[in-house]
């Protein structure tokens, strides 16, 4: 009797709980919705009226409104209703309607409507509303109560761009000039504009535009142009202008605005509206790259001396300078080869036995490299590196430039050096002499 009752007992419970489920199913809103879509004047794109959590729907007349003048509708098709009634699309007034039915079966949970195939037609930023109307749904007795919620369709900006993108120093990487979201173009002028001391442009190769009219590179100003045309036909979505390729010139840690100007951009009638997306060239560090600085250098010597040059390593292991030259801006370059710098120590360079070229008295810069990567670059006096205001205070009369603490690294030469009166050649800097 005990195991009748326990049995009866649990079949109450499951009868309870899936009345429960059912309740709580028929309970659940449906709604009726389109997404917001978005994309570049003259593309196409389809999306569907949905209606969620339908419970024994037959038939549904649904108008959806949206502004003309941005975007038009190509074609209305594709519903789960399996007996479209009537589709009429009036791109003047702006609206679509379709009525379907669903026979002899209902339809039940989530449903597409109708797929709807949208043309952007406006200017890049404008948007429509997508605003639908529910003129009728019903599950063939009665209107079903549901809730609507609209979508906003966006005409995607037409954006000239470069990337942001990093490369060793001394390496090279080529990246394109795109042209996104473009519509009928016929032809293009661009300028890039970057530091020459950072970074320096190899090659200005074609991309899709298939008539080249005008390239140009200058490295010296830090500019290239590059003018290109398409015919006969336009060109329209995601293009690439031109493939340039980049050589990283400067030091580690260096970086260069990469600076679009349109000169042009046009359809063979009219500018095309457009927005510019600038990007950044970076010279990063390669994996373990030794820390090797010119620490200290003695340009003015006293009579019988001669000038010299310290290196400091702030690396905690020996490094070869094998492959390693250093220069001023003669670009005359001494091997160092055969030469090791002890871990966190010094290596004196002396003119006539280690290096040939001059210091000059007034200013210069020297550049050590490895590899031919510049690990490091001081400049002083009033030799113009593009910016004279942060140059290292040239030394005069015996006295030396030195970084102070020993290996002070900021990558302002004004801020790094100090002039010592009590040179300390091959050994640590001692504090600067303050003069009051």
């Amino acid at each position: 009797m005990m195991r009748h009752k326990l049995a009866a007992s649990v079949v109450a419970i499951l009868i309870v709980a899936s009345a429960l489920v059912i309740t709580a199913a028929a309970n659940e809103e449906t709604v009726i919705s389109i997404e917001d879509v978005a994309a570049g004047k003259g593309e196409s794109v389809t999306v569907p009226i949905i209606i969620k959590n339908l419970d024994g729907g037959l038939g549904a007349n649904i108008i959806l409104n949206f502004d003309p003048d941005v975007v038009q509708v190509l074609d209305i098709d594709g519903s789960d209703f399996n007996f479209p009634v009537y589709s009429q699309i009036d791109n003047e007034a702006g609206y679509v309607q379709y009525a379907a039915f669903n026979f002899p079966t209902s339809l039940t949970g989530d449903v597409v409507f109708a797929e709807v195939t949208f043309e952007a037609v406006g200017e890049g930023g404008d948007t429509s509303p997508l605003d639908l109307t529910v003129t009728s749904l019903t599950d063939g007795m009665d209107e079903i109560t549901h809730t609507v919620v609209d979508g906003t369709f966006t005409v995607l900006d037409t954006i000239v761009s470069i990337e942001n993108l990093s490369c060793e120093a001394g390496e090279t990487t080529t990246v394109p000039i795109m042209i996104e979201n473009l519509y009928q173009g016929l032809g293009a002028n661009i300028i890039l504009n970057f530091d020459p001391d950072v970074v320096q442009v190899l090659d200005v190769a074609d991309g899709e535009f298939n008539f080249p009219l005008y390239r140009d590179i200058n490295n010296s100003a830090g500019s290239i142009q590059y003018t290109a045309l398409n015919f006969p036909t336009s060109l329209t979505g995601d293009v690439v202008f031109a493939q340039i390729t980049f050589e990283a010139v400067g030091a580690i840690g260096d970086t260069s605005p990469l600076d679009l100007t349109v000169i042009s951009l046009t359809d063979g009638v009219d500018e095309i509206t457009h927005r510019v997306v600038d990007g950044t060239f970076t010279i990063e560090a390669g994996d373990a790259v030794p820390k090797v600085v010119v620490n200290e250098f003695l340009s003015d010597p006293l009579p019988g001396d001669s000038e010299w040059i310290e290196l400091y390593n702030l690396m905690d292991e020996d490094i070869s300078l094998d492959d390693w030259t250093i220069e001023d801006n003669t670009a005359s370059p001494a091997s160092l080869n055969g030469k090791t710098i002890p871990a966190n120590g010094f290596l004196l360079l002396n003119k006539s036995t280690d290096f040939s070229f001059g210091l000059n008295n007034g200013g210069d810069t020297i550049i050590l490299k490895n590899g031919g990567n510049v690990i490091d670059r001081v400049t002083y006096g009033d030799f113009d590196d593009g910016d004279v205001s942060d140059n290292a205070e040239a030394p005069e009369d015996g006295a030396s430039a030195g970084r102070y603490p020993d290996g002070m690294d900021t990558d302002v030469d004004s801020n790094d050096f100090a002039i010592f009166e009590n040179t300390t050649p091959g050994g640590a800097n001692t504090p600067p002499q303050q003069i009051f």
